[in-house]
C-alpha cells in the first residue's frame, strides 16, 4: 500500500507547491456599497472592493505548500508560502505569545469584594477567568464555586472533595459546574492542594484500577486501567502521581519520559506474551530493563516458531483537551481543486506529473487542470 508521507523512501523531504490560478464566477445580484468611515484627508473610505461588478480572476495567487505528515494517518498540511518563508527566517515567530498576568483580585479593595465580586459575574465572565487569570486568589475563589471541599481545620486549605450517594447507588464528587471545575483545575496557576484534591488524587475522577506503577522518587508515574474505553481489548493511560504535579511540558523530566515509556513497552510486552501463551512473568512490581529484555526475546523466538498469528492492533495517542477561550476560533479553507501546481522533491521542482515527488500525494495534468492523484488505498481506515 501506497502511503502520503514527506518521507520518500530514499530518506527525502518531499512536499507539494500550488501556484493558484482561478476564476470566481459572480453570481451576486446587488450592491450594497457604503462608507466604512474617513480617510485623513477627510474623503470618504468605502467598501467598494467588495462588491466587483463581474467576475474575479486570480491569475497569480498566493503560493501553498502541500506538506503530508510523516505519520500517513495524520493527514496533511496546508500552509502559506509567504507565511512559511516568514517564519523560516525568524522560527521563534512560530511561538504562541506569553500568557500576560491576569488577576482579577488585585483590583478590588480586599478579599472579601473580590470574592463576592467574583461570584457576581455572569457565567461566561466566570469561565474566561478561570482560564486566563494568574492569580492564585481568583482561582481558589473560582473552585469554591465549582464543587464542595472538606476543608482542614482551620478551614483554609482543601483535604478533598464533598462526596454524596447518588440515587443508582453511585459516588460522585459535589461538583455544582462541571464546566468551570474542568476550567479551573486545567490551570496551571491553581494551587498544587486544590489540583491534588480536584483531579489528581488516585480515586477521585472515577475507580479506574493503577494497575502499573514507575515508582521513582521525584517522578513516580501510574499506569490506569480504563475499562469502558473507546478501545474494545484494554485501554491503559500512564498518567504522573499526585505527588508529582506536572502542568507544563517544560516540567516533565526525562525519568518521567522514561517511566511512562517503560510503562508502555512493559504493557506492550505481556500482553503479546499472554496472546502468545508464554508463561506469565512476575506481577505486583515492575519489570526491570532486563526482564523486559529477556521477555522481548522470548517474544521473538516465539513469533518465528509459530506463523499467521492473530493479534488485536495495538493504538498509541494522545488526548486533545478543548480549553475555554474568550476568544474566536477560525477555520481555514483547502486550495481551489483547480490551481496549477508543480510537485517538489527537496527543492527540485519537477512538472505536475512526477508521480513520485509526493509519494502517493501528486498533481497531474487532467484536461487542463492539475488534479491530484490519490491511490484508492489511501482512502481505506488504516486501522
Amino acid at each position: 500500500m501506497k502511503l502520503r508521507t514527506c518521507v520518500s523512501p530514499e530518506g527525502r523531504f518531499v512536499f507539494g507547491v500550488h501556484q493558484p490560478e482561478f476564476t470566481a464566477n459572480n453570481y451576486r445580484s446587488s450592491d450594497a456599497v457604503e462608507p466604512l468611515g474617513e480617510l485623513p484627508d477627510g474623503n470618504a473610505h468605502t467598501n467598494t472592493a467588495n462588491f466587483p461588478p463581474g467576475d474575479v480572476h486570480e491569475p497569480e495567487g498566493t503560493w501553498i505548500y502541500e506538506v503530508p505528515n510523516a505519520l500517513p494517518f495524520r493527514g496533511t498540511t496546508y500552509i502559506g508560502k509567504a507565511w512559511a518563508d516568514a517564519r523560516a527566517n525568524d522560527p521563534e515567530a512560530i511561538a504562541l505569545p506569553k500568557a500576560p498576568a491576569v488577576s482579577f483580585s488585585s483590583g478590588q479593595p480586599d478579599q472579601r469584594s473580590a470574592n463576592s465580586a467574583i461570584h457576581q459575574l455572569p457565567r461566561p465572565l466566570q469561565l474566561a477567568l478561570a482560564v486566563s487569570s494568574t492569580d492564585p486568589r481568583d482561582l481558589c475563589c473560582l473552585a469554591h464555586l465549582a464543587c464542595t471541599f472538606c476543608m482542614d481545620t482551620q478551614g483554609n486549605r482543601p483535604q478533598g472533595l464533598a462526596f454524596a450517594r447518588q440515587p443508582d447507588g453511585r459516588i460522585k464528587a459535589k461538583i455544582t459546574d462541571d464546566a468551570l471545575f474542568d476550567a479551573v483545575a486545567n490551570n496551571r496557576h491553581l494551587p498544587d492542594d486544590y489540583k491534588v484534591a480536584m483531579v489528581l488524587r488516585p480515586g477521585v475522577q472515577g475507580g479506574s484500577e493503577i494497575m502499573g506503577e514507575w515508582p521513582n522518587t521525584g517522578s513516580h508515574v501510574f499506569e490506569y486501567l480504563r475499562r469502558n474505553s473507546y478501545i474494545p481489548w484494554g485501554h491503559y493511560a500512564a498518567n504522573m502521581a499526585d505527588g508529582d504535579v506536572r502542568y507544563r511540558v517544560r516540567d516533565l523530566s526525562l525519568q518521567d519520559m522514561t517511566g511512562m515509556r517503560h510503562l508502555y513497552y512493559q504493557r506492550t510486552y505481556i500482553r503479546l506474551a499472554n496472546l502468545l501463551n508464554l508463561p506469565r512473568v512476575a506481577n505486583r512490581r515492575p519489570l526491570t530493563g532486563s526482564e523486559m529484555e529477556i521477555l522481548r526475546q522470548h517474544i521473538v523466538t516465539k513469533l518465528r516458531q509459530k506463523k499467521n498469528h492473530r493479534f488485536q492492533p495495538g493504538i498509541v495517542g494522545m488526548e486533545l483537551r478543548v480549553r475555554l477561550r474568550p476568544q474566536r476560533i477560525s477555520a481555514a479553507c483547502l486550495p481551489p481543486a483547480d490551481s496549477s501546481a508543480v510537485c517538489v522533491d527537496s527543492g527540485n521542482r519537477t512538472g505536475g506529473g512526477g508521480r513520485r515527488c509526493l509519494t502517493g500525494l501528486c498533481m497531474r495534468r487532467s484536461g487542463g487542470r492539475f488534479r491530484q492523484g490519490v491511490p484508492e488505498d489511501h482512502r481505506k481506515t488504516l486501522f
